[in-house]
């Protein structure tokens, strides 16, 4: 277990997610983490499945980032991000668009709430559609030079 993860374990869930309300709502900042993790249902916390009894996964992207909520206290701007459906599409795009193949911490992100899409099941919401940016970390300069070496 990291010292992430059992920061937000201890204090109830870590950083609070990203908000995408409107459209037009943008979240950019640097990467902290990004790691895969099963979705859970919110009403329960229980682990979501497939039909076929395989696990529904996301990515779940921390960002340090620079909104303030008042609400919230000792607000540091970190903000966690739950990608998946057309919030994941539009990573891939940014990723692929990057010519990376991952994100990394360092790395720089933006997602947009574009719009929505076409409603599918009238049990259920248009769903949101998204695009998204992605900046690789600038490579970091040895610590030891050429001529020390040997």
């Amino acid at each position: 277990m990291t010292t992430d993860t059992l920061e937000g374990f201890l204090s109830g869930g870590g950083a609070p997610a990203a908000k995408f309300a409107e459209h037009g709502a943008t979240v950019k900042g640097t990467v902290v983490s990004a790691e895969l993790k099963q979705q859970t249902d919110p009403a329960d916390g229980s682990v979501k499945t497939w039909q076929d009894g395989s696990p529904r996964m996301q990515v779940v992207v921390t960002l340090s980032t620079d909104e303030r909520d008042p609400a919230i206290d000792d607000d540091d701007g970190t903000r966690r991000v739950f990608m998946k459906g057309n919030m994941l599409k539009a990573l891939k795009d940014a990723l692929r668009q990057a010519g990376s193949k991952t994100i990394e911490p360092g790395g720089q992100i933006a997602i947009r709430y574009t719009g929505d899409g076409e409603k599918t099941n009238p049990a259920y919401s248009a769903p949101k559609l998204y695009a998204a940016q992605y900046k690789a970390p600038e490579p970091q300069a040895s610590a030891v030079s050429v001529d020390e070496l040997l």
